[in-house]
């Protein structure tokens, strides 16, 4: 049976570790943040076309269209992605990622906007939790982490990555 995996984060919180470890396991292909014109919607369309038997893609707009795909396909996980803010913001500064994204459009704060975007990803959990999984950012790089994490997802013999964590930024939180 076909199955969508979409990977969530805020930006700077591993997401392209996640999309690495997805885009490994046998019969998956997974894209991570990759913009299409017609937005999201097209690129959903573009996932269902896959010749494979996982589609997968790694982007923090998913998070707010869960709601409509759940109602139309139920075969799904969404991982999302944890990282103290603290950590995401800083490492957003020291990569230069703060002036890449348009907060200032967004009328809100990096801050804010990270914080906004965990609280709703709270809500999407508390609303369909059987599809949705937390995952702080600095466990993915534990071999039985990314086992637990990609049987849930469905895969049966889980290939998993040793050093997989590519962001080497140094947190500041304990």
């Amino acid at each position: 049976m076909f199955k969508l995996i979409f990977g969530c984060g805020p930006g700077r919180c591993g997401t392209t570790s996640l999309s690495a470890l997805l885009d490994k396991q046998e019969g998956c292909t997974c894209t991570h943040s990759c913009p299409v014109k017609g937005g999201p919607q097209v690129k959903l369309l573009d996932l269902m076309d896959r010749d494979s038997e996982f589609a997968a893609d790694v982007a923090p707009w998913w998070l707010w269209k869960a709601k409509d795909i759940y109602s139309i396909i139920k075969d799904i996980k969404f991982i999302i992605l944890w990282r103290p803010i603290d950590d995401i913001i800083r490492s957003m500064y020291n990569s230069g990622y703060i002036n890449a994204v348009p907060f200032g459009r967004l009328k809100k704060n990096p801050e804010e906007w990270v914080r906004d975007y965990y609280l709703d990803s709270c809500r999407l959990a508390a609303n369909l939790p059987d599809i949705v999984r937390f995952h702080r950012t600095e466990h993915l790089s534990k071999i039985d982490v990314q086992e637990g994490l990609l049987r849930w997802c469905g895969f049966s013999n889980p290939i998993t990555i040793e050093n997989l964590h590519l962001n080497k930024s140094t947190p500041i939180s304990a």
